[in-house]
């Protein structure tokens, strides 16, 4: 068994493509619940180890982009939920790959499908409708034959979840009904209401409220 001396750094750290605050190793690996920014402005929080994204992590790539679930070695293991826009993705991910169901979510047209991999082969399209209320959604999934928890239903309450036991992380309301989560004084992310980025950074608590 590997033993590593795991220190907690307020401090935000530069490294060479981003901007990390957190829990690090001594050789200043990410190690822990912590925050990284990269040169592009994407988002990640994740139960680090070793530098990679382990765990319940949420990845937010740009305006109604992003990426929330169980990962694994820097790849999504486990259910998870990716949204591009208007076009939701549910399922469970094996290796980095979706594995056996997906669900496709159609927001715009209130549409969903359940597409399955025969093995190795192509992806095919099995049972498809209209998704007009939480519960016709649930059946859907229920065809999947996975339970997904409640929190998943929600970009800011997946993020609660991540930090309930973290007094260092939070997530607290704004202005303009904005919702800033992340490091009190230190590096987070804004929401609009409908999940939009309007900051990504460094944050101090006097310039939110």
């Amino acid at each position: 068994m590997i033993y590593f001396n795991i220190k907690m750094v307020t401090d935000i750290l530069d490294y060479r493509n981003g901007k990390y605050q957190g829990p690090t190793t001594s050789n200043h690996q990410r190690h822990g619940l912590g925050i990284f920014i990269d040169d592009d402005l994407t988002f990640y929080i994740s139960q680090w180890r070793q530098s990679k994204l382990n765990g319940p992590t949420l990845i937010y790539l740009s305006h109604g982009k992003y990426i929330y679930g169980e990962w694994k070695n820097n790849e999504p293991h486990g259910l998870n939920i990716y949204r591009s826009g208007d076009t939701v993705l549910l399922g469970k991910f094996k290796d980095g790959l979706p594995a056996e169901k997906c669900l496709m979510i159609f927001e715009r047209e209130n549409f969903a499908c359940i597409i399955n991999q025969v093995e190795g082969q192509e992806w095919i399209v099995g049972n498809s409708g209209t998704i007009n209320s939480h519960s016709v959604l649930l059946s859907f999934i229920s065809k999947m034959g996975i339970s997904v928890p409640d929190h998943y239903f929600s970009l800011t309450k997946f993020a609660s979840s991540l930090t309930h036991r973290n007094k260092a992380i939070k997530m607290f309301p704004c202005p303009n009904n904005h919702c800033y989560f992340g490091f009190v004084n230190g590096l987070g992310i804004i929401f609009n209401s409908n999940n939009g980025v309007v900051s990504v950074g460094c944050h101090q608590k006097e310039s939110l409220c």
